[in-house]
């Protein structure tokens, strides 16, 4: 597989082989994409650098947490003066872990836009489906051979899972030709997308009330506002109610889609577009993301009308 040298792939060897202390972080609420990025890159270092000191950073939650190890209690002065490599974060609001501060230096990886240059250095590309996918090209650069199988695995259900299993418009020939090369690792692909995509029978009610009691527009916007009696029906965290936005995407009129999730008196929403570009709307709001998926946070019932109302105007 021939993939190019982006400048930043010296830069990042030499980096990582500078450092002895290396702390890795990633989003907080992390998906499969933060988990998987940020796993298989500590996970690498460490393989080929048995020496140096790296640390996975952030909180362990969200609902993929069971496929990854569990995060290690990391003190202050272990994350003093490291080198802080930060994955899939657009903006150092989102940083799981503020001792990014502490960091000797920083680099970013990410493919969200890039609207926050928080980081000393910052390896962007906005083409690219999911962080998992670059850090993938990378590992290939620097050894074309094939990687242990659990580091595979932690790239390929980040990329799984950012693409909505290779259905999402950034997906290429370039991305299937790396999840290529990580199925050369030899693990059950099967078995892990079991493990990724199987849901408890309270997500699957869940997922049969949001079609149920939605909202669809006749100019394609689907919506469904999820309060707190609702998230206790299905014993819910707030995190897990809005990770089911994409209950709507099979829905063939739907053009637009979003959850409105309630949290303290507050709203949390997310969005997700076929192809119409909805970040600019989150962006009004104070949040943000990428073109066709994207959240805003901590909004008044009256300001998530308003959204609403603007997503409606992106379809006429």
């Amino acid at each position: 597989m021939q993939i190019s040298k982006p400048n930043w792939f010296e830069s990042l060897k030499q980096h990582i082989e500078e450092n002895d202390k290396i702390t890795v972080f990633r989003h907080h609420n992390p998906d499969g994409d933060a988990y998987g990025s940020q796993w298989a890159l500590v996970s690498w270092i460490r393989h080929h650098y048995p020496d140096k000191e790296v640390y996975a950073m952030g909180l362990q939650n969200g609902s993929l947490r069971h496929l990854f190890p569990p995060l290690q209690d990391v003190r202050n002065e272990q994350v003093l003066d490291s080198l802080g490599i930060i994955l899939d974060t657009a903006n150092a609001p989102r940083i799981d872990d503020r001792r990014y501060l502490d960091c000797r230096y920083t680099l970013k990886i990410d493919h969200h836009p890039h609207d926050d240059d928080y980081a000393d250095e910052s390896y962007i590309d906005e083409l690219a489906p999911s962080t998992s996918e670059i850090v993938a090209q990378w590992m290939y650069w620097m050894d074309p051979k094939p990687l242990p199988m659990y580091i595979a695995q932690f790239l390929y259900i980040g990329m799984v899972m950012d693409t909505l299993h290779f259905t999402i418009s950034s997906v290429n020939a370039q991305t299937l030709k790396v999840a290529g090369y990580l199925l050369e690792s030899g693990f059950d692909v099967a078995s892990l997308d079991d493990k990724m995509m199987l849901m408890s029978k309270n997500i699957f009610d869940y997922i049969t009330y949001l079609r149920s009691h939605c909202s669809v527009d006749r100019i394609g916007l689907v919506y469904c506002y999820v309060p707190l009696d609702v998230q206790e029906q299905f014993h819910l965290t707030t995190q897990q109610a809005k990770e089911e936005v994409n209950a709507f995407k099979r829905l063939d009129v739907a053009k637009v889609w979003a959850l409105l999730v309630e949290e303290d008196g507050l709203y949390n929403v997310s969005i997700r577009s076929r192809n119409h570009q909805v970040n600019q709307v989150a962006e009004k709001y104070g949040g943000g993301g990428h073109r066709f998926a994207c959240a805003a946070h901590r909004l008044s019932f009256e300001q998530t009308t308003q959204l609403l109302d603007d997503l409606k105007n992106v379809l006429i």
